[in-house]
């Protein structure tokens, strides 16, 4: 999975356009500017959690209808050590991500409409212009119809010159949508190419969201995707820890404890991450 945006041919877009996610961070910065699903037993008719709702285009001006979840209809069960809302019987993550399918702009739920006249500009010329149009799944959304959506997303943020946090935040994002893919998939050697697809998109999509929230760490002002500082460096040091890069996890490890203003739970997640990093250490040493 060399390229994270690999499959946007089929929406009339050439991945390769949008490959340098980070590409001339530093000048933005100056600008300001259907796999399978699982055939395990579903838990919930995730149909009754869901409903289509019509919005109008910013970019196009075009009505389109999408779907999102009820609210109060997502049970939160717990939360990944890299902050990933677990919830009981489906994936809400799945419905995130808006398109319009007409015009191709896409964006998150909370990001969708918040958008300047230059970047109006900026998607019609490079994301509108090439776009074919995508059909709105009747039923539910699969993981695979979420990823490409979220890949949309992406490449608009790309195409519209936002925030390195932005595009890290969608990465991040993508990985959780593989990680719960992965966990919905049984036991089955006929699954094993597909399971061995998520456990490297998710790999693939942290190594890059990891990336883009080290650079926003050091040039944006927090809060930072709602995230404030303390929160932003234990992120960072999950997700050193989950890609690999245990000297630098320490190190965000190291600036929480020694940071006045963190809350017990966030302190406490360090501790935890902390004796992973110990655990991890020990099991090399023997």
């Amino acid at each position: 999975m060399d390229n994270l945006l690999a499959g946007l041919d089929k929406l009339g877009l050439n991945p390769n356009d949008f490959s340098s996610i980070y590409e001339n961070e530093e000048e933005l910065k100056k600008e300001e500017v259907k796999e399978e699903e699982n055939s395990g037993a579903p838990v919930v008719n995730e149909e009754e959690y869901v409903f289509e709702k019509t919005i109008c285009c910013p970019v196009c001006g075009r009505e389109f209808k999408t779907k999102a979840v009820r609210t109060g209809k997502a049970k939160l069960v717990g939360t990944d050590t890299d902050l990933k809302p677990v919830y009981a019987g489906f994936e809400p993550l799945k419905y995130d991500v808006i398109v319009c399918l007409h015009c191709g702009y896409a964006a998150t739920s909370k990001a969708f409409g918040h958008i300047t006249p230059g970047q109006v500009k900026l998607i019609r010329e490079n994301i509108s212009a090439g776009f074919r149009g995508m059909t709105n799944s009747t039923g539910i959304y699969t993981f695979q119809d979420a990823i490409d959506r979220h890949k949309l997303a992406l490449a608009n943020v790309i195409a519209m010159k936002g925030k390195s946090s932005e595009r890290a935040y969608i990465c991040l994002k993508m990985a959780w949508l593989y990680r719960s893919m992965l966990s919905g998939l049984p036991e089955d050697d006929k699954l094993a190419k597909l399971r061995q697809e998520c456990i490297d998109g998710e790999n693939t999509c942290l190594k890059s969201a990891y990336e883009g929230f080290k650079f926003s760490y050091s040039k944006e002002v927090p809060p930072i995707c709602g995230m404030d500082i303390n929160t932003l460096t234990y992120l960072l040091a999950e997700l050193a820890r989950r890609c690999g890069d245990y000297e630098n996890s320490k190190r965000y490890v190291a600036t929480i404890f020694n940071s006045r203003n963190v809350n017990s739970r966030l302190k406490e997640r360090a501790r935890e991450l902390k004796e992973v990093l110990l655990n991890q250490e020990k099991s090399k040493g023997k």
